[in-house]
């Protein structure tokens, strides 16, 4: 073999400084996270841009990088999927693929897929078809547009804000179907719906007659290169049966997303939550199967407990005498409700504050974060001077993202804390000199001083830390003894904590995801517990059907009537 044999391997040869080089730019444009223009590539790459051109046209030539000419951006090409499928194949990973879809069509009898994107398009990688229908619709390598797609908008909904802009600006958004999205706020909602559900769903919105239901597969650091979809006719698959299958796809792709990331089973900590015996103090008020059903508050006046189901959107009523539950639509995620005292409600909602009317009616109040549609406004209560006091998140559970704010009876706003992730709460104790919210990414009870006269609040202490690899605590309540009620998600109980912040009571609630609580009933000695059934699979729900429920606990201490909203 001489020196300028090109099968040569030997690093020094002419033919191995060549590829050495053009595979050190294939690594920039790899390790960047978003498509690269030329311009910032030279000085990462360190070649000179003659040689830098030689490079992108050889890698572009061989599908590794595609070029945009629109955007006149590099990114990796179609052509990985294929190499990256032989791979698999030796490592198990495509096996991995291959079990989910089987064990998907095998479930449900309809289309399973695999689609990853490329620019605003998904790309089906892989498929299994179902048992009725005859291999036609998708193909491999077959390409949609993202937007319009359930897959598209599972991946679509973890891009950051910035990059989604991008993406809609430099791509036409056509109508395929009149239910399709065609304009950026559309989109922004539906993918905010999406990121809290973490599936999507595609109603009849790229074809006429076919709907599908799909989750994210995410990589090592949480990024979303592929997602899995079940499709079927819109006769056999409807909106309901999208939501009862979505769970299984979530697990789906969970279990692929550990699959990259070589982890074990995470599921035994959920099973032991299910699987606890049944508390005879507990009994199911309302069966239901709300998807986050939360802030529940008791209407003394018409002697009915109302609470929401965040990602329905709706309010629900219900009378404990009948077990009868009314369900009101919302127009768009609702977090919290209070009663007002003028009548209605009023509603911390994504869109903003706004007044509900018994006749359901919805009248903006104001909106603390118009400028930021990745957050919205999850669970308040109200003090005893009827301020209305409320919380924000980011929907992608960023850091930081979130405020505390404060609605004055006379509508003025006030922001009272910045730099939160996830609270609940808040409830205050009986001398009303504390506050209390629950962080639910530190798993830990926080009190702050209050000043009941001006509202204002001092630096917070923990009261409670709770194992931080247990369930979060959700929203709060406070009993005729000062002691404090939280449930555990994905713990399936509900602790009580003394004023100095330990736990003297644990009770057992049939739900994995206990939300929040609200003491109601006659009495007010009913603690009432709502749950959710989001991102559960049918096996969990199987072992634990009331989940979603509204739960009755007799705890033996009364609660406080809610304080109304004086504005």
């Amino acid at each position: 073999m001489t020196q300028n044999d090109p099968t040569s391997g030997k690093p020094g040869t002419p033919y191995a400084g060549t590829a050495l080089k053009a595979l050190s730019v294939f690594d920039v444009i790899a390790r960047s996270d978003r498509p690269i223009a030329f311009k910032d590539l030279i000085e990462p790459c360190g070649l000179p841009r003659a040689t830098l051109h030689r490079m992108l046209s050889a890698l572009t030539e061989s599908g590794l990088v595609r070029y945009d000419p629109d955007q006149r951006t590099y990114w990796l090409g179609m052509r990985l999927i294929d190499l990256a499928g032989k791979i698999w194949e030796r490592i198990d990973f495509s096996g991995a693929f291959a079990r989910e879809l089987d064990r998907l069509r095998k479930l449900t009898g309809d289309n399973a897929q695999i689609a990853a994107i490329e620019g605003f398009q998904i790309v089906y990688v892989d498929e299994r078809d179902s048992f009725d229908e005859i291999r036609l619709y998708y193909m491999k390598g077959r390409r949609h547009p993202a937007y319009c797609t359930a897959m598209g908008k599972a991946i679509l909904a973890c891009l950051d804000a910035a990059e989604l802009k991008r993406l809609v600006g430099a791509n036409a958004m056509t109508a395929y179907t009149p239910r399709t999205i065609t304009d950026l706020p559309a989109l922004q909602n539906e993918l905010a719906l999406t990121r809290e559900r973490q599936y999507a769903i595609d109603d009849e919105e790229l074809e006429v007659g076919r709907r599908c239901v799909a989750a994210a597969i995410l990589d090592h650091r949480n990024q979303a290169i592929a997602a899995i979809g079940l499709t079927g006719p819109a006769d056999r698959m409807s909106v309901a049966r999208c939501h009862e299958l979505a769970p299984e796809l979530i697990a789906a792709a969970n279990r692929i997303t550990m699959s990259l990331r070589r982890l074990g089973d995470a599921g035994s900590v959920e099973r032991a939550a299910i699987d606890k015996p049944a508390d005879p103090r507990v009994s199911c008020a309302f069966p239901g199967t709300t998807f986050i059903g939360d802030s529940p508050v008791w209407d003394t006046r018409a002697r009915r407990l109302l609470w929401v189901d965040i990602l329905a959107p709706a309010i629900h009523s219900g009378d404990p005498k009948t077990g009868i539950d009314t369900t009101t639509l919302m127009p768009s995620l609702v977090g919290s409700i209070v009663p007002r005292e003028k009548g209605g409600l009023v509603a911390a909602m994504q869109t903003g504050l706004a007044f509900v009317s018994d006749r359901a009616e919805v009248t903006p109040i104001v909106h603390p974060e118009a400028d930021k549609p990745p957050n919205r406004l999850n669970d308040g209560k109200c003090d005893s001077r009827g301020r209305f006091w409320f919380s924000s998140m980011s929907m992608q559970r960023e850091p930081g993202k979130g405020a505390l704010y404060r609605l004055d009876p006379d509508l003025k706003l006030v922001t009272v804390e910045t730099g939160l992730t996830i609270c609940n709460g808040p409830d205050w104790n009986l001398a009303d000199n504390r506050m209390y919210l629950t962080d639910a990414i530190r798993n830990r009870v926080l009190v702050y001083p209050y000043d009941s006269a001006t509202g204002a609040i001092g630096t917070p202490e923990i009261l409670t830390q709770l194992p931080e690899d247990g369930g979060a605590p959700g929203g709060l309540a406070i009993d005729l003894e000062d002691h404090i009620w939280t449930p555990m998600w994905d713990d399936g109980e509900v602790l009580r904590i003394a004023p100095d912040g330990k736990i003297v009571t644990r009770i057992h609630v049939p739900a994995l995801k206990p939300a929040s609580v609200a003491f109601g009933g006659d009495d007010l000695g009913t603690l009432y517990v709502t749950s959710a059934r989001i991102r559960m699979s049918a096996t969990q729900i199987e072992r634990a059907p009331l989940t979603g429920s509204v739960f009755a606990i007799r705890a033996g201490v009364r609660g406080r009537p809610p304080n109304r909203f004086a504005g």
